[in-house]
This record gives structure tokens, C-alpha cells and sequence, in this order.
């Protein structure tokens, strides 16, 4: 998927479809699964030079929860009670009640982009909120950056010279 180009989650499946760390090193599920800490790297920039942090996260999660974007998805993160940051780095979730399919939704429908970068007049999209849909120049983490999308026909990425898997991706553009 071209998404997954473009943006990291918390958490990615690796190849034996197991929940591994991706920009979380780590984390804790409390024992009622009421509570889910997670332990940011502190080595994720964003393709715009940004350093991703905890706040990102939180608006990223805030963002998708909330009713005024109208995201297709909002109902698979309604679960979440509240975002919490701890510290640059450290980041709760606090469920409304045990939610089995929060890591399995998080490899696949959640990658973090950068705190404001969904409202009006954000950089790269002055009418707000179709930058990450059309254009996400400089809002994704992951191994590639965003050049082109032509509508029906393909996306163009190049390499991300920054990102923090040193030896991803294999291939220029």
C-alpha cells in the first residue's frame, strides 16, 4: 500500500503477523487493558524536518476521533477515552472499556502526522484536510517522501534520505 510508504504507526505487523514496536520502542498494557503507555523513539523526524514527538501522536489520534473531520474510520477509535502525553516521548491511551483490536487497527489504519497539519491553511493544503489525502508533502514518517499523485494512475515517492531504519528503503524513487 502506498500509505505505508508515506507514514509509520505506533506499531507495525512484522512476518509472522505478530504486533512488533514501530515509532513506539515499547509499551505497557495495564492489567484491566484500561490503560496503554507507549514509549516513543526519539529518532523520528517527519519528511519536513520536523522531530515527532508525543504531541504529534495526540493530535493524530485526536484528529481521527474527532466528529468536525467526518474520517471514515472515526468509529474504529471511539474507544479511546483520552490521549494523554506523559512526557516528549511517552504517551497513554486511556479506553473507555478493553478494546482487543486496538494494535491490530494500528498496524493498518493509523500512521502519525504532524500536530496542525489537518486544519485550514496547514502547509500544503490552504482549504484543510486533503493534504494527506492529495498531497502529503512533508507530513509522513515513513521510508518514502511524497512527490506526485496522479489520480488514477500512480503515486511517486523518493527515498527518505532521514528515516530512522537506516537501511530502508532499497530504492531511490
Amino acid at each position: 500500500q502506498a500509505v505505508n510508504q508515506l507514514f509509520n504507526g505506533l506499531v507495525q505487523l512484522d512476518s509472522n503477523l505478530d504486533v512488533v514496536p514501530c515509532i513506539a520502542k515499547q509499551w505497557v498494557v495495564s492489567d484491566d487493558a484500561l490503560e496503554y503507555t507507549f514509549l516513543l523513539r526519539d529518532d523520528v523526524y517527519f519528511h519536513n524536518g520536523q522531530k515527532m514527538t508525543a504531541e504529534d501522536v495526540k493530535y493524530s489520534y485526536d484528529t481521527v476521533r474527532d466528529k468536525k473531520y467526518k474520517l471514515r474510520r472515526r468509529s474504529l477509535w471511539t474507544p479511546i477515552k483520552e490521549v494523554v502525553i506523559e512526557n516528549p516521548t511517552r504517551i497513554r491511551f486511556e479506553m473507555s472499556f478493553p478494546y482487543n483490536e486496538l494494535f491490530n487497527l494500528m498496524t493498518k489504519y493509523m500512521g502519525v502526522w504532524p500536530k496542525g497539519s489537518r486544519e485550514p491553511g496547514a502547509p500544503g493544503d490552504a482549504a484543510g484536510a486533503n493534504a494527506i489525502k492529495k498531497g502529503p508533502v512533508g507530513l509522513g514518517t515513513g521510508p518514502g517522501m511524497f512527490v506526485k499523485f496522479v489520480s488514477n494512475d500512480y503515486v511517486e515517492f523518493k527515498r527518505n534520505p532521514k528515516y530512522w531504519r537506516k537501511d530502508i528503503p532499497k530504492w531511490d524513487r
